[in-house]
């Protein structure tokens, strides 16, 4: 079938974002500085990581979601169901 998408449904696209966010949240913590060389205070990693994990989720849906788009069209033109 012409034109179908890799990722079926919005829950896989979902699992796949929240299993990247959290690959990239935790290779980006500092783990070599003792959380002390951002912010002193424990309120401020809690902020820095509640703002950054919302960013990553909203970035690698868009990426995700632009790489499926991408996937679905290269398909679409390889299998010939573009009348061709």
């Amino acid at each position: 079938m012409c034109g179908t998408s890799i990722i079926k449904n919005r829950k896989s696209l979902y699992t796949i974002t929240l299993l990247f966010s959290v690959f990239f949240i935790l290779i980006s913590t500092p783990w070599d500085f003792g959380f002390t060389f951002f912010a002193d205070r424990l309120m401020a990693w809690y902020i820095y990581y509640i703002l950054g994990f919302a960013l990553t989720i909203y970035v690698m849906w868009a990426f995700v979601r632009a790489l499926v788009i991408l996937t679905s069209h290269e398909r679409h033109h390889i299998k010939g169901c573009n009348g061709q």
